[in-house]
């Protein structure tokens, strides 16, 4: 099984470049008829194999795999089938837009942006139930780590818990809060027909706060590497809710106030990284390049050449290159084409002969 490391937007770039709008023309219902339109992916895995790499790779951390809902944290057994290992030990995987309600089949249900690892009797609790703040008096269980407790906690720990009103409604964790709500806006935004077939009143009723929740609990740089990761396995569709942490104020949420488009410039997560990003810049054609120092030999290369919609504009590989600086450039031929005349986004993707695989996006203006 290849081991991916995820690395984060070049981080001098995110903070002195604004990310490009996505159709920076519309608002409104125009915007989300045209993001349906854009995102809805081509593909998407098998229910089985989706969770597999989100268990084997996109969500796991030092070997370990944490319920996004209590932060319940696991060791995985090396070279054991994810998904069953993990279910031996009390991790299964949360549709956090429920199967009940339009998730049940097909790209719906195994669509990875709103899939997440939790403890089974969370999942299980929280069932189909629509997402709400709840007041403490009226809090009937509470659950952080492996405690699961009727007892307000104290004050002091009370954001790490989630919560539930049994039958009413579930509120995660402060620390998940928005990326529910990004996840929520993905499903309702590609699978409208399927949720309004299910329960045409479900979502509705939840728009306020989980616009609230996007506000309070804005993209972080691992929020934002989980959407690349899972766009290369779903059509190179990531969700724009993460990528663009503006577009819900464009589309859905016009009350909330803009907010940053990443809250942490974590760059690395302590991986030993073979290779380092040392500029960007465009050739006297206009071509986007990226420098790139390598530090080990035998490593492979492919790079994604992207739009801001996530469209792959071109492509660039290479097999086993030695130590040294190299120029990634995009293809001349396409390099003054529409597409590429604004910000691109260079999706680097080197592997080593072990199986180890080393990703990062950068930004070139």
């Amino acid at each position: 099984m290849q081991r991916y490391f995820l690395l984060s937007f070049a981080v001098v770039l995110a903070a002195i470049l604004p990310a490009q709008p996505f159709f920076p023309d519309l608002d409104g219902q125009e915007l989300i008829d045209a993001l349906a339109q854009e995102f809805r992916p081509g593909s998407v895995l098998s229910y089985g194999d989706a969770r597999d790499l989100l268990y084997g790779e996109i969500d796991r951390r030092n070997d370990s795999l944490y319920c996004v809902y209590t932060d319940f944290g696991i060791q995985m057994t090396p070279g054991a089938d994810p998904s069953n290992d993990a279910f031996s030990k009390g991790i299964n995987t949360e549709h956090t837009w429920p199967r009940s309600k339009g998730a049940e089949n097909g790209f719906p249900n195994s669509d990875m942006h709103h899939l997440f690892p939790t403890q089974l009797d969370v999942n299980n609790d929280r069932g189909s139930l629509p997402f709400g703040e709840i007041s403490d008096n009226v809090t009937d269980r509470w659950y952080y780590l492996s405690i699961e407790t009727t007892n307000t906690p104290s004050a002091a720990v009370r954001d790490l818990y989630s919560e539930l009103r049994t039958n009413v409604s579930f509120e995660p964790r402060e620390a998940h809060k928005g990326n529910v709500a990004r996840a929520m806006f993905y499903f309702w935004t590609v699978y409208r027909n399927e949720a309004l077939a299910a329960d045409p009143n479900f979502f509705p009723s939840q728009i306020n706060t989980l616009c609230d929740w996007h506000e309070q609990d804005p993209v972080d740089s691992r929020e934002l590497q989980r959407s690349e990761a899972i766009a290369e396995h779903q059509d190179d569709k990531v969700n724009p809710f993460v990528v663009d942490c503006n577009l819900l104020q464009r589309s859905y949420c016009p009350d909330v106030s803009t907010v940053a488009c990443i809250s942490s410039t974590e760059d690395d997560f302590g991986v030993d990284l073979p290779f380092g990003v040392s500029g960007v810049g465009r050739s006297t054609s206009g071509a986007p390049y990226v420098m790139l120092s390598l530090t080990e030999d035998n490593l492979s290369l492919e790079v994604d050449w992207l739009d801001m919609l996530g469209r792959k504009v071109s492509f660039t590989s290479e097999d086993w290159l030695s130590t040294g600086t190299f120029q990634l450039i995009m293809a001349n031929k396409v390099a003054m084409s529409a597409e590429s005349r604004g910000p691109i986004v260079a999706r680097i993707k080197l592997g080593d002969r072990s199986g180890k695989v080393y990703l990062r996006s950068v930004l070139v203006p």
